[in-house]
């Protein structure tokens, strides 16, 4: 069942012609940004020979928090569509009376999305790997923020839908979800305050871990972290959907 509901949310995707347009634009709009990042290396390597930053350091690691930055300010508008905007055009009523369950609805949905940004992710990872053969690009850097730029927005997806799930207007969802993702980076800033719960809370961060991947450090405990939030968000979400069967 799960396979069927992905298929055709992929479908409304993939047969909007301007779903073409937005890849198409985010390609050229990152291709333009990977160009300004590389020549803004090779002024400050012209200009001092023996800097020791490498171009994985220099390039590649904004390119990626770039993308990760850009995807994060979308991303409470695509979430919110996906199910409070289900709710106010009446079509997420068909799903109540199905043999669809909320779990396998919401799975659905966080899968879907999930498809179309790897596509997206592993897309623009083709243009740092046109530099291959004439830089010294640490492959191995390169894969371990493009797992954490991966896990990073998915955590974010997932935590976008579930506070979705408890919406019923498309425009105030699209703000708090924004509002939310605020609240769960800036948790890092916490430890500003220099208390013991401060510092609990930064560990907490959405952005915290991204920094240990982007240098090229795959943390088990990073990993089980954003797979946490994943699952969190999933079932607290799941919930909410099933009880919209009765209040909504």
């Amino acid at each position: 069942m799960i396979t069927k509901l992905i298929r055709h949310e992929l479908r409304l995707v993939l047969a909007n012609p301007k779903s073409w347009y937005t890849f198409a634009t985010i390609f050229a709009v990152f291709a333009v940004i990977f160009n300004w990042l590389m020549n803004l290396y090779l002024q400050d390597q012209f200009l001092d020979s023996e800097q020791i930053v490498g171009v994985t350091e220099a390039v590649v690691h904004p390119f990626y928090a770039w993308f990760g930055l850009c995807s994060l300010i979308v991303i409470p508008n695509i979430t919110a569509q996906y199910i409070c905007g289900e709710k106010t055009h009446g079509t997420l009523i068909n799903y109540y009376f199905s043999q669809v369950t909320a779990i396998q609805l919401f799975w659905a949905k966080l899968l879907s999305l999930s498809i179309l940004l790897a596509a997206i992710l592993l897309s623009i990872t083709l243009i740092p790997l046109t530099i291959t053969l004439s830089a010294s690009l640490d492959l191995g850097q390169l894969f371990a923020s493009v797992i954490g730029v991966y896990l990073m927005l998915l955590a974010a997806i997932s935590f976008g839908l579930c506070l979705s799930a408890f919406m019923r207007h498309t425009l105030r969802a699209s703000i708090i979800i924004l509002c939310g993702l605020g609240l769960f980076i800036m948790l890092e800033w916490a430890a500003q305050l220099a208390t013991l719960h401060a510092f609990y809370l930064q560990q907490f961060a959405l952005l915290k871990p991204l920094k240990s991947f982007l240098s090229g450090l795959i943390t088990p405990g990073y990993v089980m972290y954003y797979i946490l939030v994943i699952l969190a968000c999933t079932t607290i979400g799941s919930w909410r959907i099933e009880a919209g069967k009765y209040y909504d």
